[in-house]
């Protein structure tokens, strides 16, 4: 149903709610000129996978900054549609690109099943009004720190989370191998920073899945803390 108050009328969050509006929109900033720094550079594969990576960043926190603007359940979902055009990729690059730093190579046959996964859940995500694999429920409450969406997830959801876990073990398998045939002080320091990038990431998750949060999802500052 329609609901014509505004979000100021329901926010009862301090200024938290702000504060977080406002670190959404410098990570915005952030990314446009970490895409035109990085375009910038000497044209390689690294290059592009950072280029990709950085532009599913970025359209992961803009999908979520009109979320959380969001006054009614059907905006709200929209926005998370957007998120979700990128935010399953972002992993999915950040393996390609952490597995080929450090030398691992990925057969062809592997990245495509990696990239259908990630696919899949998009369209999930996309179709959730004819499907309840992704998430189960879908309801929106005016409640809490701002209005926000309450999502059940489905047991999709709850398989893919736990796939996730092939790609932490994965990178930080990679990297501490890496490390170890290398006594590069260089090469140990952007190691050391690739394991906090991916640290960043699992602790994000944790806090959302362990509803240390309050419920809300903030996958953004870990991701745009772990690219800084």
């Amino acid at each position: 149903c329609y609901n014509n108050k505004s979000k100021k009328d329901y926010y009862n969050g301090g200024n938290m709610y702000y504060t977080l509006l406002i670190l959404q929109c410098l990570g915005i900033l952030f990314m446009f000129y970490e895409l035109i720094h990085i375009s910038r550079q000497r044209p390689s594969k690294f290059q592009t996978l950072l280029l990709l990576l950085v532009g599913a960043i970025l359209i992961n926190t803009y999908g979520y900054t009109l979320e959380i603007t969001a006054t009614g359940k059907e905006l709200a979902l929209q926005a998370v549609r957007i998120s979700y055009l990128a935010k399953p990729f972002i992993l999915y690059l950040m393996y390609i690109f952490v597995m080929k730093y450090c030398g691992f190579s990925i057969p062809k046959v592997g990245k495509r099943i990696l990239f259908s996964i990630a696919a899949f859940i998009s369209v999930l995500v996309f179709t959730s009004d004819y499907n309840t694999l992704f998430y189960s429920h879908i309801s929106f409450s005016y409640s809490g720190l701002f209005p926000h969406l309450i999502l059940t997830h489905g047991p999709v959801y709850k398989l893919y989370t736990a796939f996730l876990g092939f790609y932490f073990v994965s990178m930080f398998f990679a990297c501490t191998r890496f490390s170890l045939q290398h006594k590069s002080h260089l090469i140990r320091k952007q190691v050391f920073f690739l394991i906090l990038m991916i640290t960043m990431c699992i602790l994000g998750l944790l806090a959302f899945l362990f509803r240390l949060t309050g419920g809300y999802d903030f996958p953004q500052p870990p991701y745009l803390l772990s690219y800084q």
